[in-house]
Formats: C-alpha cells, structure tokens, sequence
C-alpha cells in the first residue's frame, strides 16, 4: 500500500546511528532501494543478484533473506564488518535489511569498558592509597606502644629494683666493724 516513490525516499532519508542505512532487495535478489551509494550495497537500475555475489557471505544472507527468514548477521562488506539485520516483507516477496557498520554497534561497550578499567584504576590507587595509609598508622601506632613499653618498663624496674639497689649500697656501706646499717 506504499508508492515505490515515496519506499525510496523513506529508505534513502532512514538512518541508524551515524552510518547505518537501510536496503529493500527484491524477490529477485536486487537491491531496489539503498540509503547508500557505494559499494555492494548501493542500488543500481540493473543490479546483480545478491545470492549471486562474489562475496560468500552477502550471498548466502540473502539467500536466507529471501527465503523469509529474519535474523541479524556479521558480514563483511566492502572490506568492512557491518550488522545486517534482515526481515521479509511478506506481501510482495521482498526482504527489507538494517546495515550498521561494526564498530559503531561496538563503541558502546568499548566505550563502558574504557570507563571500567579508567575506574578501575582509581580504584586501585584509592586502595593503595588506603592500604599505604594503615600500614603508615599501624606504624606509627606499634613505635608508640614500643616507646610507651619502654618507659613503663624501665619506670617499673626501677620501682622494683628500688629496695634491692638501697639495700645494696647499705650493704656496701657496711665497712670492717661496723656491721649495722638502717633499714
């Protein structure tokens, strides 16, 4: 129920993402209707049939296309890898297709997964950070409990030896006859 005029410019003006179009390939295996202009993929008045292709792959998606599958399928292009996803349009025998270069259904997840590992990094250097930093205050805390142990110790030996050194020096006071001494 559409005018082939008005499916060609609707097909033509359609864009997916930056670079992806789309294709109309008649029950003939011919591209009638391309959003792009060159290459395989372009629409020509007397073009080949795509299940005739020297390219492998276009040919057999194509052939899948044409036999009223639906699916989506890397294929490489023109020497570039492209999404092409593909359903029939069921009246007329056609296959309707969605081209959309590799990379740009890919830069998503590269693009989190750059974030993750830039992530990442922060996090491990705040972990470093935080792990230098209890090491640091461990540190620290174990020469205050050395230093505080020394001087408790010392000042308790010194408490204890305290009548063990008086009554050393009274004892070393103690001199020929004189043995008495004060207690």
């Amino acid at each position: 129920g559409m005018y082939l005029d008005t499916m060609r410019a609707d097909i033509e003006s359609f864009k997916v993402g930056e670079n992806g179009f789309a294709l109309i390939v008649n029950d003939q295996g011919q591209i009638l209707f391309s959003g792009t202009n060159e290459g395989e993929l372009a629409a020509a008045d007397e073009g080949e049939d795509l299940r005739n292709s020297s390219n492998e792959a276009l040919s057999q998606l194509a052939t899948r296309a044409l036999v009223g599958d639906t699916n989506v399928e890397i294929v490489s292009v023109d020497g570039a890898n492209y999404y092409i996803g593909y359903a029939p349009m069921q009246a007329v025998g056609w296959s309707y297709m969605v081209v959309l270069p590799e990379e740009e259904v890919l830069a998503p997840t590269e693009q989190l997964l750059k974030s993750m590992d830039e992530r990442s990094v922060v996090e491990q250097q705040t972990i470093r950070e935080r792990i230098i930093g209890l090491i640091f205050g461990m540190l620290s805390f174990a020469i205050l409990m050395i230093i505080a142990v020394f001087f408790i110790s010392r000042t308790l030996a010194k408490r204890l030896a305290a009548p063990i050194t008086r009554l050393t020096d009274k004892v070393r006071q103690v001199n020929g006859d004189q043995l008495d001494f004060e207690w």
